[in-house]
């Protein structure tokens, strides 16, 4: 077990105010303190990737972090990948869309 996976459900609803955030900083923090890896499932937009790294979350999937890719482009994608808390900052590949959080 290395991993904690927190489903697209928890992260759909992540809204500024929303209630979900302190759910969602005890999730990180339990898969912390069990020294698991918190990755975040359905991350759309590159606020939500903002804010689940500010709540410490450590990776996403989704289409803020890249939009589905053939084999081919896996292996260059991978290569040329970043930790999420430096994509967070405004690198995300969904940073240019005008989309609601």
């Amino acid at each position: 077990l290395h991993e904690l996976k927190i489903d697209r459900c928890f992260v759909s609803s992540l809204r500024p105010g929303s209630e979900d955030a302190p759910l969602l900083r005890s999730l990180i923090a339990l898969g912390h303190d069990l020294r698991l890896r918190v990755v975040a499932e359905g991350v759309e937009h590159a606020p939500k990737l903002r804010r689940l790294a500010a709540l410490g979350c450590d990776a996403a999937q989704g289409f803020a972090v890249s939009p589905p890719v053939c084999p081919e482009a896996l292996e260059t994608l991978c290569r040329n990948r970043r930790p999420m808390r430096r994509r967070a900052v405004g690198q995300a590949a969904s940073s240019t869309r005008s989309a609601p959080a």
